[in-house]
């Protein structure tokens, strides 16, 4: 295959942050270590790589050789996807983006005297945002690849997530 046949993969590590104040937030223990080794493999097959990771351990940060993009939640994740995502790639959603974020941020600290209610709101699915994109932009042979952590009937959350 020739280098300028070659696919430009794009991965994405880690998890994501929800601010609620702005000293608090939501998010999950992803480390972002599968997404990275999966970028490091694809440079090292020497593929041009672009690595998109949430706040994770510094080993993780950055990988050498690729496009490195870090970003804090999940609709930063889902903009700098959408910004690399191009004809001919190879999108392996590694990251363990929020499904929910809070509907208000607040500006200041909440103190335990405040007592908020913190109501949360669904974050985009950024892998079905893409393929919506995917489709309109008539990107046929851009690869979509996605991963579901889950706590019980994994096969059956898998086999609905192959279709899109």
């Amino acid at each position: 295959m020739s280098a300028e046949n070659k696919p430009r993969f794009i991965i994405t590590s880690g998890p994501t942050r929800e601010y609620f104040d702005p000293v608090r937030f939501l998010s999950n223990p992803s480390t972002g270590r599968m997404g990275y080794a999966i970028a490091r493999a694809c440079i090292n097959q020497g593929y041009n790589v672009t690595y998109i990771c949430g706040p994770v351990n510094s080993s993780y940060q950055q990988v050498r050789g690729a496009e490195n993009i870090r970003i804090v939640s999940t609709i930063d994740m889902l903009n700098a996807v959408k910004e690399a995502v191009t004809e001919n790639c190879v999108l392996i959603m590694a990251a363990a983006p929020a499904d929910y974020r809070p509907e208000v941020k607040w500006e200041k600290k909440l103190k335990k005297e405040d007592d908020p209610a913190i109501h949360l709101v669904p974050n985009p699915d950024i892998l079905k945002s893409i393929a919506a994109m995917k489709d309109n932009k008539r990107w046929h042979d851009c690869i979509l690849i996605g991963f579901a952590a889950e706590t019980h009937d994994t096969e059956a959350y898998a086999r609905k997530k192959l279709v899109v």
